[in-house]
């Protein structure tokens, strides 16, 4: 099933009175040994502490947010390799 769709997907069978089981085959990455060395803001710290308790998410803020340190702040408390995709070649090449 789709990231992000699970509880959706629980409340259309449940109240349907769908019976189902289901087999979690998620790829929780690689562990990686991976420091960060830098200082995060407290606008960062609130996104890093909102994003931690889930396996999935985005991060959308404005310019000059500082979305690259908020999310290796972020890799290196998980300490676990990511996939992360971005929309243009500048973004990719930073």
């Amino acid at each position: 099933m789709p990231r992000g769709c699970e509880e959706e997907i629980i409340k259309f069978f449940d109240s349907y009175g769908i019976s189902y089981h289901i087999v979690d085959e998620t790829n929780h990455g690689i562990p990686i040994s991976v420091t960060f060395n830098g200082r995060e803001r407290e606008d960062q710290l609130d996104a890093i502490n909102a994003l931690l308790p889930h396996t999935n998410g985005v991060l959308s803020a404005t310019t000059a947010f500082g979305k690259t340190v908020t999310t290796a702040a972020l890799i290196a408390r998980r300490k676990t390799n990511v996939l992360i995709l971005v929309h243009s070649k500048a973004l990719l090449e930073q």
